[in-house]
Protein backbone atom coordinates (compact mmCIF):
# COMPACT_ATOMS: atom_id res chain seq x y z
CA UNK A 1 0.00 0.00 0.00
CA UNK A 2 2.44 2.65 0.89
CA UNK A 3 4.02 1.65 -2.59
CA UNK A 4 1.04 2.51 -4.48
CA UNK A 5 0.99 5.82 -2.21
CA UNK A 6 4.57 6.72 -3.17
CA UNK A 7 3.78 6.22 -6.83
CA UNK A 8 1.13 8.24 -6.34
CA UNK A 9 3.04 11.12 -5.39
CA UNK A 10 6.28 10.54 -8.09
CA UNK A 11 3.38 10.97 -10.93
CA UNK A 12 2.01 13.89 -9.16
CA UNK A 13 5.21 15.75 -8.95
CA UNK A 14 6.23 14.34 -12.34
CA UNK A 15 3.22 15.96 -13.76
CA UNK A 16 3.56 19.52 -11.40
CA UNK A 17 6.98 20.01 -13.15
CA UNK A 18 5.87 19.05 -16.74
CA UNK A 19 3.18 21.42 -16.52
CA UNK A 20 5.66 24.18 -14.66
CA UNK A 21 8.20 23.04 -17.84
CA UNK A 22 5.42 24.06 -20.36
CA UNK A 23 4.15 27.55 -18.82
CA UNK A 24 7.77 28.53 -18.86
CA UNK A 25 8.32 27.66 -22.11
CA UNK A 26 5.47 29.16 -23.26
CA UNK A 27 5.72 32.25 -21.67
CA UNK A 28 9.36 32.93 -22.64
CA UNK A 29 9.80 30.65 -25.94
CA UNK A 30 6.23 32.19 -27.04
CA UNK A 31 7.11 35.29 -28.61
CA UNK A 32 10.47 33.50 -30.57
CA UNK A 33 8.02 31.49 -31.70
CA UNK A 34 6.00 34.31 -33.46
CA UNK A 35 8.68 35.77 -34.85
CA UNK A 36 9.10 32.37 -36.93
CA UNK A 37 6.00 32.25 -38.13
CA UNK A 38 6.24 35.45 -39.52
CA UNK A 39 8.98 34.99 -41.50
CA UNK A 40 7.07 32.82 -43.81
CA UNK A 41 8.79 32.85 -47.91
CA UNK A 42 5.07 32.43 -49.17
CA UNK A 43 2.31 34.86 -48.19
CA UNK A 44 -1.12 35.32 -49.51
CA UNK A 45 -2.16 38.93 -49.74
CA UNK A 46 -5.12 38.84 -51.08
CA UNK A 47 -7.97 35.85 -52.38
CA UNK A 48 -11.37 36.20 -53.48
CA UNK A 49 -13.32 33.30 -54.44
CA UNK A 50 -15.24 33.19 -57.80
CA UNK A 51 -16.80 29.67 -57.30
CA UNK A 52 -17.05 26.99 -54.72
CA UNK A 53 -13.73 25.82 -55.98
CA UNK A 54 -11.76 28.56 -57.28
CA UNK A 55 -10.50 31.08 -56.11
CA UNK A 56 -7.88 34.38 -57.44
CA UNK A 57 -5.34 34.67 -54.77
CA UNK A 58 -2.40 37.78 -55.15
CA UNK A 59 1.02 35.66 -53.85
CA UNK A 60 4.43 36.80 -52.23
CA UNK A 61 6.88 34.28 -52.68
CA UNK A 62 10.33 36.14 -51.60
CA UNK A 63 10.43 39.68 -52.90
CA UNK A 64 7.93 38.67 -55.77
CA UNK A 65 4.18 38.63 -56.25
CA UNK A 66 2.26 37.03 -58.54
CA UNK A 67 -1.42 37.03 -59.51
CA UNK A 68 -2.81 33.17 -58.99
CA UNK A 69 -5.39 31.40 -60.21
CA UNK A 70 -6.57 28.49 -58.35
CA UNK A 71 -9.08 25.55 -58.14
CA UNK A 72 -9.28 21.73 -57.15
CA UNK A 73 -7.53 20.98 -59.86
CA UNK A 74 -4.60 22.86 -60.65
CA UNK A 75 -3.02 26.15 -59.83
CA UNK A 76 -1.88 28.11 -62.70
CA UNK A 77 0.13 31.69 -62.30
CA UNK A 78 -2.13 34.24 -64.45
CA UNK A 79 0.44 37.43 -64.14
CA UNK A 80 3.18 38.55 -62.21
CA UNK A 81 2.80 41.91 -60.36
CA UNK A 82 5.45 44.95 -60.55
CA UNK A 83 7.45 45.83 -57.36
CA UNK A 84 5.97 49.15 -56.77
CA UNK A 85 2.55 47.56 -57.09
CA UNK A 86 3.19 44.95 -55.05
CA UNK A 87 4.63 47.43 -52.75
CA UNK A 88 1.39 49.22 -53.30
CA UNK A 89 -0.86 46.40 -52.12
CA UNK A 90 1.46 45.45 -48.95
CA UNK A 91 0.78 49.32 -47.67
CA UNK A 92 -2.80 49.36 -48.38
CA UNK A 93 -3.27 46.76 -46.77
CA UNK A 94 -1.39 47.75 -43.69
CA UNK A 95 -3.21 51.72 -43.89
CA UNK A 96 -7.03 51.36 -42.45
CA UNK A 97 -8.23 51.99 -45.61
CA UNK A 98 -7.79 49.03 -47.37
CA UNK A 99 -8.67 48.96 -51.47
CA UNK A 100 -11.18 46.24 -52.16
CA UNK A 101 -9.54 43.47 -54.36
CA UNK A 102 -11.76 43.96 -57.15
CA UNK A 103 -10.40 47.93 -57.44
CA UNK A 104 -6.76 46.76 -57.49
CA UNK A 105 -6.93 44.47 -59.89
CA UNK A 106 -8.96 47.26 -61.98
CA UNK A 107 -6.35 49.26 -61.32
CA UNK A 108 -3.62 46.71 -63.05
CA UNK A 109 -6.03 46.21 -65.90
CA UNK A 110 -6.30 49.92 -66.60
CA UNK A 111 -2.35 50.23 -66.55
CA UNK A 112 -2.08 47.47 -69.08
CA UNK A 113 0.04 44.78 -66.71
CA UNK A 114 -3.10 42.44 -66.54
CA UNK A 115 -4.06 40.55 -69.74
Amino acid sequence: MLDYLFLIIKTIFALVFILGLIILTLKYGGGKLQLLSNKKYLKILERISLSKDNNILVVKMGNKGYVVSSSSNNIEILKEVSEEDLKNLEKSMESPQNDKFQEIIKKLGKKGRLK
